[in-house]
């Protein structure tokens, strides 16, 4: 088993990926932890999470603010902005956070899974 770090992925999906083949990443036993900012300034946000989310039993994550920051955005707490690349994924948290609000035992659950 192999423990794998990074940091400030930006939603920039295609260095992931190629860093997890250089490594060999095996998800029978591998992990990756993430450490802040899965999502911003790249042009993959959506994907990135998607990605991370269908490896979730492997990846471990600490929330950077530009995470945090959707995650105000979803509840209302913060202004939708119509910066960087951070639309589409602002877009979908929004309209989840007004169709549903999942609370459970104080923690807030958000899904960035295509509604289709």
């Amino acid at each position: 088993m192999a423990i794998y770090v990074a940091g400030d992925l930006q939603g920039c999906l295609r260095p992931l990926t190629a860093m997890l083949d250089k490594v060999d990443f095996n998800v029978d036993c591998d992990e990756l932890w993430l450490v802040g900012d899965l999502v911003n300034r790249g042009p993959k946000s959506l994907a990135t999470l998607r990605f991370l989310y269908q490896r979730r039993d492997n990846v471990r994550t600490v929330l950077g603010n530009h995470d945090l920051h959707l995650l105000a955005i979803a509840y209302g707490a913060r202004a939708h902005s119509k910066a960087d690349d951070r639309v589409e994924i602002e877009d979908r948290l929004s309209r989840s956070a007004a169709d549903r609000s999942n609370r459970v035992g104080g923690n807030i659950q958000i899904s960035a899974s295509s509604p289709d």
